[in-house]
């Protein structure tokens, strides 16, 4: 499973800045030793002569990123984030630089001046996004029965063979990547810019409009009074006819199509309103992604309906958005509640509805069916709608969809999550899911779990502030502890380590003695020995001051499985993972290993055998964890019967896991039975530990039904 790189930059914004003269930026970062932080963004001095602009204008940090700079006559609207600064003689030069404190020796710069920047295409999810994006990812390769890659990724090396999560609507053919139905990403793609945005819920000024490549005015006739009153614009000639129309009715909200949650929306009253919003926005961006203007309502409600899909879990709802306060004090997204059910829209409709919340159902089924029949090409897997009821200007009810996502948003966590719970649950038919997101110190219900703990914070290099977000697990994370066979070593480990300790473990790999470093003492070598090493490499890894000594699994291959059973008498263990498990008599303890008779050793294991019979086993039946049997078909080894006797024995696991290897011999000598065994253990590891490291579902809790 493939994911595709997430986007954000945090920002705080104080209102009612007016616009001035501005530098607008195109950068892309150069340097491999620092990550980007915004491809396109516009700064403004205020309190300044121009000639300061002018200077910083042209000034370019070549080391750092490719930039270009162009003077204009104002900063263009429609911004994700603000941030306003003090103005000193180094953010002069930098202007993403702000003052830390006031210095006497400039006196080319007024202590009042200051420094504006506007971002409009953010390039570094907040962290909380990147963290929850990436939580998600691993339920949804749950789901899919497949292993998740949590690195980022601009390009599929082989298109069509991973599912996607991209943090944003796919756009266009280069980023197609060999997608062909919805079954293969969670999320959206479209053919143009603008089918990606509200752009499309409105149909165009009128014959002769200019309109983006692709555009489809069958969708506003077919999706009807599902949308409010208002026109879609993509030129200034355009946005002054339409406007003139809709305001003879009353007030019109003027939409930047790209900005989210609302940001960069005005109210106009007046032509002249709309004529000064019109010289900010730059043509050839109004030409790409459009404009939406629309009639404006008051004393409004906002519902959100949707479908969700995966792996052939089809879930539909609706619910409400809440907001809260950020660290600025501004009002942004604080989470939804869900109302979902199994099944498409007419499940959803079956429901005993108000009806308001009907009607708004009713318009995104409508709305939904017009994208898909004016976009055939259209593929959305997640496909969320925001309706608004409010009061028109002639106080008349009026209720229609807003905008789509076809995106992974802020209501994806309880989509996700009630998806789990459908997929555990065949019984169950309706869920009500809550997410929230909060700053500052939240009080967490008993029945809750925490997706984000983190804090916010800023880095300073070379005078310039990145903004950054410190994490910390909420509790320590499992440790994961890997025992190779005889005759192995921690190498034949070491990938599969790498791999799980990605998805948020320590994991720790070592050589027993009698191998690599110390192979000159395998010939003397006992097992008491051995599980002294085993011992000594657990309490290593349990001190880790990152390691939850609680939540600690052990994997073991082999001779490496047999030693590991004794460990779960002396040592708290919670998962065991065995991979064809050797068994050996109990007697000889002390022997060397190397010199057990190895004829007997094989008749030993062809015989069935009980705990009372053999220590080892002895051990299994005191187990209460969750266990993992891997059997290789064709292992002369280890045979079945000795996987059967290790099953047996597990009578008291709280769960066992007991797969088989087609065609694999005990060494796993063929590429594909290795991958097929990581694939496994990946799957067992992430259900098992990950899924316990994030909580259980509360499934008795009153807030599913």
């Amino acid at each position: 499973m493939r994911r595709l790189p997430l986007l954000l930059l945090l920002g705080c914004l104080p209102a009612g800045l007016a616009l001035a003269e501005g530098c607008h930026v195109n950068s892309r970062t150069s340097s491999a030793a620092v990550t980007g932080i915004e491809t396109e963004s516009c700064y403004e001095f205020v309190g300044m002569p121009a000639e300061a602009l002018d200077w910083s204008c042209s000034n370019e940090s070549k080391d750092m990123t490719s930039t270009r700079k162009q003077r204009v006559a104002q900063c263009p609207g429609g911004e994700q984030a603000r941030c306003d600064a003090p103005l000193d003689q180094e953010s002069l030069a930098n202007p993403r630089a702000s003052a830390r404190g006031p210095d006497t020796a400039r006196p080319a710069v007024p202590n009042d001046a200051r420094v504006l920047t506007r971002y409009y295409q953010m390039t570094d999810l907040g962290q909380h996004e990147a963290c929850v994006h990436r939580l998600l990812g691993g339920r949804l390769a749950r789901l899919l029965g497949c292993p998740f890659d949590p690195a980022p990724i601009t390009q599929v090396e082989e298109p069509g063979r991973h599912y996607l999560l991209p943090d944003d609507t796919l756009v266009g053919p280069t980023q197609r990547h060999g997608l062909s139905h919805i079954g293969q990403l969670f999320g959206g793609w479209v053919a143009e810019p603008f089918m990606a945005t509200k752009a499309i819920g409105h149909p165009l000024a009128g014959p002769g409009a200019q309109a983006p490549r692709g555009w489809s005015d069958a969708f506003a006739e077919q999706a009807g009074d599902a949308v409010l009153e208002g026109f879609s614009v993509f030129s200034p000639e355009d946005a002054r006819r339409a406007g003139q129309r809709l305001l003879e009715r009353g007030p019109l909200r003027a939409k930047p199509v790209r900005a989210k949650a609302g940001r960069g929306q005005q109210v106009i009253r007046q032509l002249a309103e709309l004529d000064a919003l019109m010289a900010q926005l730059p043509t050839d961006e109004l030409a790409t992604w459009g404009l939406v203007l629309e009639e404006q309502l008051e004393d409004v409600a906002t519902y959100s309906v949707g479908q969700v899909e995966v792996n052939g879990l089809l879930a539909s709802y609706h619910g409400v958005q809440h907001l809260t306060r950020d660290g600025a004090g501004e009002p942004v997204y604080g989470g939804s509640d869900l109302y979902l059910v199994r099944g498409g829209y007419d499940a959803l409709l079956a429901e005993p509805l108000p009806a308001s919340i009907r009607l708004a159902v009713q318009q995104a089924r409508r709305y939904e069916e017009a994208a898909l029949h004016s976009y055939p090409d259209l593929l959305a897997s997640r496909r969320n709608y925001d309706v608004a009821r409010g009061r028109n200007a002639a106080g008349q009810w009026r209720s229609g969809v807003l905008e789509q996502s076809w995106r992974v948003g802020g209501a994806s966590a309880a989509e996700v999550f009630a998806l789990e719970l459908f997929d555990a649950e065949p019984a169950c038919r309706r869920v009500h899911a809550r997410t929230r997101e909060t700053y500052g110190e939240p009080r967490v219900p008993a029945d809750a779990w925490v997706l984000f703990d983190g804090e916010a914070l800023e880095i300073i290099v070379e005078g310039q502030p990145l903004c950054g977000t410190l994490l910390s697990p909420e509790a320590r994370v499992p440790g994961i502890l890997f025992v190779h066979g005889w005759g192995g070593s921690q190498q034949r480990d070491l990938a599969r380590a790498k791999g799980i300790a990605g998805l948020g473990c320590v994991c720790l790999t070592f050589d027993l003695r009698g191998h690599e470093r110390t192979a000159e003492a395998k010939a003397s070598v006992t097992r008491e020995q051995n599980l002294a090493d085993i011992l000594a490499a657990y309490d290593r890894l349990a001190a880790h001051p990152a390691v939850n000594p609680e939540a600690i699994a052990v994997i073991g291959s082999s001779y490496g499985g047999y030693l590991a059973t004794f460990l779960t008498t002396r040592r708290p263990v919670k998962w065991l993972a065995l991979r064809v498990p050797a068994l050996y008599w109990d007697e000889e303890w002390d022997r060397p290993k190397q010199s057990l008779d190895v004829a007997r050793l094989a008749r030993y294991r062809r015989l069935p055998w009980n705990p009372d019979d053999n220590l080892a086993l002895k051990a299994c039946s005191a187990f209460t964890g969750d266990v993992l049997l891997v059997e290789s078909e064709h292992d002369s080894y280890v045979p079945h019967m000795t996987l059967m006797s290790y099953r047996a024995a597990f009578e008291q696991a709280h769960s066992l896991t007991h797969r088989i290897l087609d065609g694999a011999d005990h060494a796993l000598s063929e590429d594909h039975h290795q991958q097929a065994y990581t694939r496994i253990l990946t799957n067992w590891i992430s259900e098992m530990v990950i899924g316990a490291r994030v909580g259980a579902y509360p499934h008795h809790s009153s807030r599913y039904s």
